[in-house]
């Protein structure tokens, strides 16, 4: 019989109370032993639902990670709170999940990925939207077609973002919080990955959040890609007539591809 995976939480919101959580306790051979919080309340609240005693509930990453037995922790934090925890999970060798992005920098993002590196442990990042059977038939659909350049582009009628999201110095804004998936949608679409990179922002004086931004990407073969958005100020929903403009327009040589956002044309 295999090992029991022995799994520790760092951050139990919602995307740990409500997905991962009950997702693992369903599979065979996989124990949530240990949680980890700074909101005494939640963690409580998680303790209690999932029978995980109070010993076993810690207001510090590293307390936990020194003291419990652990093969594999969900970072499921902020990015932004990511500091030296993961890295100390790996070096003890533990395997390592993150709650995407990695990091709002790059320094960060690299010293996390060198330490998994150097502890020869598993680690990655949540980007599941990927896996949407769509996607995968695009992919399939564009295998033997010599892609030239991938728009995507979204718009908003007003910023919807709240907490800490909403604070693009923590966040990383929309572009981060949104634009990875976009990125991530068309890198697994075309086969292609980035060698470049440039982005512009809009952010007005006293706002917390960039009104619009546009990213442009090379990728290895030399094709581009870009990912815009804008917010515009306004009540109400974006009219119908925006429907008409495809999410993401794949174009290669002989045709192109659009896919549409739902409910749209």
């Amino acid at each position: 019989m295999s090992k029991e995976i022995r799994v520790g939480f760092y951050g139990t919101g919602g995307i740990a109370r409500h997905t991962h959580i009950p997702i693992l306790q369903d599979l065979p051979g996989v124990s949530i032993v240990a949680i980890c919080d700074t909101n005494s309340e939640a963690l409580d609240e998680i303790g209690a639902t999932h029978a995980i005693g109070p010993e076993h509930r810690y207001w510090d990453g590293l307390e936990m990670i020194e003291k419990e037995d652990l093969g594999l922790l969900f970072s499921c934090v902020p990015a932004f709170a990511r500091t030296d925890v993961e890295t100390t999970a790996v070096a003890k060798g533990i395997h390592l999940f993150s709650e995407k992005p990695q990091a709002i920098d790059l320094k960060t993002a690299l010293k996390i990925d060198g330490a998994i590196k150097d502890a020869g442990v598993i680690g990655t990042v949540g980007f599941r939207e990927r896996h949407r059977p769509m996607f995968h038939r695009i992919r399939e659909f564009l295998a033997d077609k010599e892609i030239v350049h991938a728009q995507t582009t979204l718009t908003r009628s007003k910023t919807t973002s709240k907490g800490w999201l909403k604070n693009e110095d923590q966040s990383g804004g929309y572009m981060l919080e949104w634009g990875r998936h976009a990125l991530d949608y068309t890198r697994y679409m075309t086969s292609q990955d980035v060698t470049h990179a440039q982005a512009f922002m809009f952010r007005p004086t006293g706002s917390e959040e960039s009104l619009s931004f546009s990213v442009n990407f090379r990728f290895g073969n030399g094709r581009t890609k870009n990912i815009c958005s804008a917010t515009f100020q306004a009540e109400g929903k974006i009219p119908d007539g925006r429907r008409s403009v495809p999410i993401f327009a794949i174009f290669y040589v002989g045709g192109r591809i659009d896919i549409y956002r739902e409910g749209g044309k």
